[in-house]
């Protein structure tokens, strides 16, 4: 088991803060702040009251196998794939760059962006659409 921390700050402009949870099987299931069972305990956590700047920091033990990525929409486009590259330093500029960057499975990864970052997963159908055109 491993120890981790997570704080859901926004960043600036408005970037949301993410933590991803990819299991050893290549599962992808996004923290939402409580424990998941299997996955990861929450064991603490700090509510820092800030107006518009509120947010939460978590204490976290991960299950053995169990990986954590985190980060915030990207600063200049806003994307949530673009949070992912900066978080492992990996290029997403595909669905096949994104889930290989996070170590997971291609239609968990397509189903956790659909729901977290639907912009992100249209930006990367755009992209595979024009791939496929050529």
């Amino acid at each position: 088991m491993n120890a981790a921390t997570f704080c859901d700050k926004q960043g600036s402009r408005d970037r949301a803060a993410f933590a991803v949870l990819i299991a050893a099987d290549g599962a992808v299931t996004a923290f939402v702040g409580t424990s998941v069972p299997r996955l990861v305990a929450v064991t603490g956590q700090k509510y820092v009251k800030d107006g518009k700047w509120s947010n939460t920091t978590y204490a976290l033990v991960l299950a053995d196998g169990v990986r954590m990525i985190q980060g915030k929409a990207g600063f200049d486009s806003g994307l949530m794939s673009d949070g992912v590259a900066a978080a492992t330093g990996r290029p997403c500029e595909s669905w096949g760059d994104l889930a290989a960057a996070m170590g997971a499975d291609l239609s968990a990864v397509d189903a956790w962006l659909r729901l977290a970052g639907p912009r992100s997963a249209r930006t990367l159908d755009e992209r595979a659409a024009a791939l496929a055109a050529l």
